[in-house]
């Protein structure tokens, strides 16, 4: 007899795309759309393609659900905290699963007491469950220490990223492999917060620039609004202190006029997965300090080192297996070169056995759950 599964809703506020309308929004409409970073989009979308019938509640043909799925991030935070009564709880009266749960801290030795409102919320999403199974995946074991702290362990796995999924290749590892050593013309950059950079990662975010300048692939931005405000040539919006930031941060030589016109050359955003995946295939090698942007050039097949800036990106690279190196191990500024020689220890092939491995425990969650998995997820799963 065949399984009967449970009718899914995507109930982030957060939009897997910006939308088709995109090009008539100005920047702060934009960014509320996907709240506040486009990074967000990649997990969101990812589970639209990985989850059989999950349609966003805001989609047109959405007529209603038994199964609330919340795409998380970093909703664990010492200080930010969770509803205690989320207005999510009440439009949607139904079982749920929280998937990709991460913890925010500096490092892993950090600390991290859970605020009450937050730990409510998470008693609400376990006391929703469809089964005894656990409904909660987690980043990475950062994070699931943490929940075992306060005894909620039993009721979360750990799984990484739905992002790792987004391509159905069931040997994207080998493809990844032959195109590094194909070499490296065309370098993408996915850079940080340069509107409002901590002096600690002023010479990385630096390096990341000149790296873009010198090879051709585009400065990839993500947030914040200010930074967006540039990249949509909206500069008279753009907060004037926040520019000058960026300016002296990459670039304290240039004048505002020739800063302007490098941002204005350079830079980049997208407000949909599909084709920022395609221009990430363009390139031969993306890295930077963008945790989503670095997962999705992989996704495009496209080698990628993440610069980690946290425990949060830590986990999740560790998690999944994604090239990563730790700041402070290139404080003063990174290169291609150093890039490529760090690669060159990437075991390609593990990454897609553990893929696999992490593709069956999410099916395994999902069904448990009463959640079908897509065909793609079922085929790397098997592979």
């Amino acid at each position: 007899m065949s399984q009967a599964y449970l009718k899914p809703v995507l109930v982030n506020p957060t939009w897997p795309t910006v939308g088709d309308d995109s090009y008539t929004l100005d920047s702060t409409a934009y960014m509320k759309r996907v709240t506040s970073n486009p990074g967000n989009m990649v997990f969101l979308y990812a589970l639209t393609q990985e989850i059989e019938g999950l349609k966003h509640y805001k989609a047109k043909g959405y007529t209603g659900c038994d199964m609330s799925v919340w795409g998380c991030s970093n909703f664990i935070h010492h200080r930010r905290e969770m509803l205690t009564d989320h207005p999510v709880f009440k439009s949607f009266d139904t079982n749920y699963v929280a998937i990709g749960l991460g913890a925010q801290a500096p490092n892993y030795d950090f600390v991290t007491d859970v605020p009450e409102g937050t730990l409510s919320w998470l008693n609400e999403i376990i006391s929703r469950a469809h089964s005894e199974h656990p409904n909660i995946t987690v980043r990475g074991p950062h994070t699931y220490s943490i929940l075992k702290k306060y005894g909620l362990e039993k009721h979360a796995v750990i799984m990484g990223c739905p992002s790792l999924f987004i391509n159905p290749a069931t040997n994207l590892g080998e493809e990844l492999s032959r195109k590094f050593t194909s070499g490296q013309e065309k370098v993408a950059v996915t850079p940080g917060y340069v509107g409002n950079c901590a002096k600690i990662y002023e010479q990385i975010e630096r390096s990341l620039a000149q790296i873009a300048t010198e090879y051709g692939g585009g400065y990839i931005c993500q947030g914040p609004e200010e930074v967006i405000h540039m990249v949509r040539g909206e500069y008279q919006k753009a907060d004037p202190e926040r520019v000058a930031k960026a300016n002296k941060t990459l670039f304290p030589d240039l004048e505002p006029d020739v800063f302007r016109k490098w941002f204005k050359r350079h830079s980049m955003v997208f407000g949909a997965v599909p084709p920022w995946m395609e221009y990430l295939r363009t390139c031969d090698l993306v890295m930077g300090t963008r945790i989503h942007g670095t997962i999705l050039a992989l996704q495009s097949g496209t080698p990628a080192l993440c610069i980690a800036l946290d425990a949060r990106h830590r986990e999740l690279c560790e998690t999944m297996l994604v090239p990563w190196v730790w700041w402070e191990d290139v404080k003063d500024g990174i290169t291609v070169a150093d890039a490529v020689e760090l690669l060159k220890d990437v075991d390609w092939y593990e990454f897609d056995r553990n893929r696999k491995k992490l593709a069956r425990e999410y099916i395994t969650f999902l069904t448990n759950n009463g959640l079908k998995a897509s065909a793609a997820v079922a085929a790397i799963a098997k592979a």
